[in-house]
């Protein structure tokens, strides 16, 4: 898409979402930031275009060898007649493909060249397409390009351009490694000597048919060739498949009794393109992978793990993870979660899975139990799918990674397998207990989760990836930059402290928004809740900057009291007819429902949906906390319309109190109708509300509450009981 039209959409999209205001009360980052976050969640536009760019670009290497296209050739062609004129005049026949080498084409402005493949070459820099990977397949070794390998020394590329190099290459036609293997290996031959006139069979026939003058120079600057790249890519050296075969594993438990032995499988194999990802980070390693030493297990040890975590899902939530082979074993471990990591209890399972496997003496071998289906599913069932896709969107990716990478390196076979917890099996209890420890502990524990470097890699295979995927990770790089804006984190902490007074817990950011966006707030509600959660209207201090008229400079305050007219202000603390009467009105209506008032307040107003109510056995009320909510959200956007009204439309003029608390009553007896209405299964299906919801919500509140019909739920035609004489002469 042109640059000019994707600006267009953005700006299109952008007076949709703000009604055509002359400005935008946020950035659009903050639009596209997930929910989480305080974002909407909306398409980025720019992101989208990068996704399908880096689709294009996947497609065009797909293949690298035996069935590539007329298109993907061309292209080849194209990149390759692109290379700068600054360098050195490079024969074509070196020129394979620009992202396994490391020679370079042109993209400048000044270079005639598709958009398209302009975008897709951009593209690759921007994600760091390159091949990545713990450890190869020789087939994929010996199908990378020798000339310009891209992971070869320096010193490679002094030794193109010699004499026997072009030997090699016009003569014994060397493109790939195993061409320079295949050159290598004559001089191994016994009757192989270095003389010009050598008499041995490959000497020979390259002299005749090839037309080679000096056989053995060109041997050895084949092996020369072989020897700039690194072990990992050197197809004669010892390779991680040397050790995946062979040996049986003489410990493995019987199928019965449900151990999974863990895939310690790392080696890419394949055609040459499943050795390409994208969305790389960090320098590649070329760190080859150690040769085990041997595979004779002397000791087994069972070690059962479980995590544990305090005030989970809270901003307040501190976790432990804990393991228990035997009593004063030394796989047995407690330890809290460090603070880099989310403290959660899928985290905290991760993590004991990662502290078990991390007991590797060369002489044993491993068997850990958990009960969490979460951790086993992720480092068994789905962890060939989330390789394939970089842990892209995965939930806990990084230390998921880490976990396995610490699995992998082990000497010796690891076998997983999953018990039910909290069902008397001894082990596990203990490990419950360690978790608890661990978390009760004073400060975080140090913990170094990170693997070795032979086990570090990033990206997405170029095969696996999807316009979806591609999208999701563009967009999570973009949120690695995302800083939230400083007054929504100034109100966000409001809510917190409020809600951690008033309800005894400190929610999340995350529980904040998400709780904005329940089916118990109207669309309209919502929308003004994360307005005032960003304090994104335009009120107070914004009429003060000095882009603002002097005129228009007198609306930062308030007509009615002369102060600064802020939120807090408006909602809390206006001495105009409006937010007086209509808290008195929903702390008499509270109050027959349940005994605890809280003076509203800004924090508290932004938190009203985080709501907790216990009864005096511990148990949660779920119909004070619903209707807690519901009295709250619509009572505070009715002040904020009736201030807007008074203001611009009014020009200032008070309400009469009386008017005020009659639309209260008005708006409220609509709102408990269409509870009653949205039970209808008939219209609504699943979505209808369960009766036993809407009576738990308005018992007690209701107008001659005792002479409804028990059915009262499903019929309506109730009113809540705030009476005539009550409105009249005014509450609270």
């Amino acid at each position: 898409m042109p640059k000019h039209v994707e600006a267009r959409l953005g700006k299109r999209a952008r007076q949709f979402i703000w009604q055509d205001k002359p400005f935008s009360p946020t950035n659009a980052e903050t639009l596209f930031a997930p929910i989480d976050r305080g974002g909407r969640q909306l398409l980025d536009l720019a992101a989208r275009n990068e996704a399908i760019t880096v689709k294009d670009l996947c497609e065009y290497l797909i293949p690298l060898g035996e069935g590539r296209k007329t298109w993907q050739l061309l292209q080849d062609a194209l990149l390759s007649l692109r290379t700068p004129k600054s360098g050195p005049t490079l024969h074509p026949a070196m020129k394979i493909n620009v992202f396994l080498q490391t020679w370079k084409t042109s993209v400048g402005a000044q270079v005639q060249m598709s958009p398209y493949i302009r975008n897709q070459l951009q593209a690759a820099q921007n994600y760091g397409l390159r091949a990545e990977g713990i450890a190869f397949s020789r087939e994929i070794l010996r199908d990378m390009p020798i000339w310009f390998h891209a992971y070869a020394a320096p010193r490679m590329r002094k030794m193109h351009f010699s004499a026997s190099s072009k030997c090699l290459l016009n003569n014994h036609t060397v493109r790939r490694v195993r061409d320079a293997e295949n050159a290598a290996a004559c001089l191994e031959h016994p009757c192989h000597s270095s003389s010009p006139e050598c008499g041995c069979p490959h000497c020979v026939d390259a002299k005749t048919a090839l037309k080679c003058m000096w056989p053995h120079r060109c041997f050895e600057r084949a092996r020369d060739l072989l020897d700039t790249l690194p072990p990992k890519w050197d197809p004669r050296q010892h390779q991680r498949e040397d050790d995946e075969h062979g040996l049986p594993d003489q410990f493995a438990p019987p199928a019965s009794e449900e151990w999974v032995q863990f895939d310690t499988t790392c080696i890419t194999s394949g055609p040459l393109e499943n050795s390409l990802c994208i969305f790389t980070s960090g320098d590649p390693h070329n760190d080859a992978a150690p040769e085990k030493d041997g595979y004779d297990p002397v000791h087994l040890v069972t070690i059962a793990t479980d995590g544990s975590c305090l005030h989970n899902g809270t901003a307040k939530a501190v976790a432990g993870a804990g393991g228990f082979a035997s009593p004063g074993h030394p796989a047995n471990f407690s330890l809290r979660l460090p603070v880099t990591l989310t403290q959660s209890n899928q985290c905290a399972e991760l993590l004991a899975l990662h502290q078990a496997a991390s007991f590797d003496p060369p002489d044993t071998q491993l068997f850990i139990e958990t009960d969490s289906r979460y951790a086993m599913n992720a480092v068994s069932k789905h962890l060939h799918r989330h390789e394939d896709e970089g842990f892209i969107g995965a939930s806990n990716g990084t230390l998921i990674r880490d976990t396995v990478a610490r699995l992998r390196a082990r000497e010796h076979p690891t076998y997983l397998k999953w018990v039910k917890g909290h069902a008397g099996h001894e082990r596990n209890e203990r490990a419950d207990q360690a978790a608890g420890a661990g978390a009760a502990l004073q400060a975080p524990s140090i913990v170094d989760i990170r693997p070795a470097s032979w086990l570090r890699v990033s990206g997405a295979r170029v095969t696996a990836v999807t316009q979806a995927l591609a999208y999701r990770a563009i967009r999570q790089r973009k949120l690695e930059k995302y800083t939230s804006r400083v007054r929504m984190a100034m109100n966000i902490e409001l809510a917190q402290d409020a809600a951690e007074e008033a309800f005894g817990y400190r929610p999340s950011e995350g529980q904040i928004w998400r709780s904005q966006r329940s089916k118990d707030v109207s669309r309209e509600v919502r929308c003004f809740l994360w307005m005032a959660t960003h304090d994104a209207y335009m009120i107070g201090e914004k009429w003060l900057r000095p882009s603002v008229s002097v005129e228009k400079q007198a609306r930062a305050l308030c007509p009615s009291c002369g102060v600064l007219e802020t939120l807090a202000h408006i909602l809390t603390a206006c001495d105009s007819p409006g937010q007086r009467e209509i808290w008195g009105l929903v702390r008499t209506l509270w109050l027959k429902k349940n005994r605890t008032w809280y003076d509203p307040s800004l924090g508290l107003l932004l938190a009203c949906c985080n709501r907790q109510f216990k009864s005096t056995s511990g148990h949660l009320r779920f119909g004070d906390a619903r209707l807690y909510c519901i009295l709250i959200t619509e009572s505070m956007h009715m002040i904020w319309k009736l201030r807007c009204e008074r203001v611009i439309q009014n020009e200032g003029a008070p309400f009469d109190p009386a008017a005020v608390r009659n639309c209260w009553v008005a708006a409220m007896n609509r709102r408990v109708n269409l509870d009653c209405l949205m039970t209808n299964t008939k219209r609504y299906k699943k979505r209808a509300t369960p009766p036993a919801r809407v009576t738990a919500t308005w018992a007690n509140v209701l107008h001659d509450e005792d002479n409804l019909p028990p059915n009262w739920a499903r019929r309506g035609g109730v009113l809540v009981g705030i009476t005539r004489d009550q409105v009249a002469r005014g509450v609270g």
